[in-house]
């Protein structure tokens, strides 16, 4: 068997701390979620939405669909790990539609 990896192969969960643009957007991201789930088990990409626009920084642009396309991105890398909906909050036909995922950090994550 082969065990080389990490300088070889590299390690995707990663790549979001070299890229420029919106590497930042990463990087705040994963941070808040590591302090934020020391609270609570799961995050909603509105909840997260609603945190960093608190923080000013470089958020106040920063829309819905951009936190989500964020997250699915972080998700593809492995940082953190997408939930189906919780149909448990919904209350109308509009919140169904949006599809809001449930989200937690994975343990290289935490680790990261």
């Amino acid at each position: 068997m082969d065990y080389r990896f990490g300088i070889d192969q590299g390690f995707s969960e990663f790549d979001y701390l070299s890229l420029g643009g919106r590497g930042k957007y990463y990087r705040e991201i994963i941070r808040f979620m590591y302090f934020e789930l020391q609270k609570r088990e799961y995050l909603f990409s509105h909840q997260i939405l609603a945190e960093l626009k608190k923080t000013g920084n470089f958020f106040t642009d920063y829309t819905e669909e951009d936190c989500n396309k964020d997250l699915e991105f972080l998700s593809k890398k492995g940082n953190i790990v997408k939930y189906k909906n919780d149909y448990g909050q919904i209350k109308s036909l509009d919140e169904l539609k949006k599809k809001r995922y449930r989200y937690q950090l994975t343990e290289r994550g935490r680790l990261i």
